[in-house]
């Protein structure tokens, strides 16, 4: 997964399983901080 390079520092260093986690969290994150920015509901 190459195209993920610019998201992880250090590039495929990483276990897939344990960068999928983390982007998982950093797009809960972005979501959370989009959400408290730009409140839809």
């Amino acid at each position: 997964m190459a195209a993920d390079d610019g998201q992880d520092p250090g590039g495929g260093s990483i276990s897939s399983s344990l960068s999928a986690e983390t982007q998982v969290v950093m797009i809960r994150n972005e979501k959370n901080e989009m959400t408290r920015s730009f409140p839809d509901e």
